[in-house]
């Protein structure tokens, strides 16, 4: 379960590769099909470059409609997107000459398209949440955000760590994510730690903005909880080599 924040997932150039991962097979890249890429000029970018004495090729501004396809041979899925695309200055060329590049920006895919791979280990509530901010990364970053929150509740119910309380007064009471995480943090220290950040991200994304490096810490901390709480390969490996070691050969 890996999330390389180097890929460049906001973006892509024809005739350069992006890391992004069949939602199909998870195994095989998307590779754009350029024939089957259409982009028009919008309306209101028409009417600036008609009007505005002072234009330049950046302020155009484009929408698109695109096909990859997975470079696995015997999976060969075709996932469609939607954008914006806009013209930008790039190292173009052997030379790393300066010209204007095509840059688009997917705001959907059908099917969409995972961001890392969801490890079967985890628990079908959590997974869901996951591939919800999978959806809601190109087009909202602070609505993304809020579903990795709801990701962090749905941990919290898989660990039998209670919604409500009973008060004095034989009523229900909701319990706040704080508290629960805390109760949490009594086994899994390490884990809690990650999911309490992950928490306040997603409470400013509820009245704030969040960019493409706060969901990229969101889910680097999300990764990282997962491991300690599900996969925690340290706890395997140390257990296997208890195991060959007492036998003095293979486990």
């Amino acid at each position: 379960m890996n999330f390389d924040r180097e890929n460049n997932y906001e973006y892509f150039i024809l005739g350069n590769t992006n890391d992004w991962i069949c939602p199909t097979c998870e195994k095989g890249n998307l590779i754009i099909d350029v024939k089957e890429l259409e982009s028009k000029e919008t309306n209101q970018s028409i009417k600036w470059r008609a009007e505005d004495d002072d234009w330049y090729p950046e302020y155009i501004k484009e929408k698109f409609i695109a096909k990859a396809i997975c470079s696995n041979k015997s999976c060969s899925e075709n996932i469609f997107i939607i954008g914006d695309a806009n013209m930008s200055w790039g190292q173009v060329g052997k030379q790393n000459e300066s010209d204007l590049i095509e840059h688009y920006y997917p705001k959907y895919f059908n099917p969409p398209i995972n961001l890392f791979i969801i490890p079967y280990e985890i628990p079908s509530a959590v997974e869901d949440e996951i591939e919800k901010s999978f959806e809601l990364f190109w087009s909202d970053k602070s609505a993304c955000g809020n579903a990795i929150r709801k990701a962090v509740e749905c941990i919290c119910d898989d660990k039998k760590i209670n919604k409500t309380l009973r008060t004095a007064a034989g009523k229900r009471k909701f319990r706040t994510l704080d508290v629960r995480i805390n109760e949490l943090k009594i086994k899994n220290p390490d884990a809690a730690d990650s999911l309490l950040a992950i928490k306040w991200l997603g409470n400013y994304g509820s009245h704030g903005d969040l960019d493409i490096e706060d969901i990229f810490d969101a889910y680097e901390l999300l990764i990282h909880a997962l491991d300690k709480l599900y996969i925690n390969k340290e706890k395997r490996i140390k257990r296997l080599s208890r195991k060959i070691i007492k036998k003095k050969g293979p486990a």
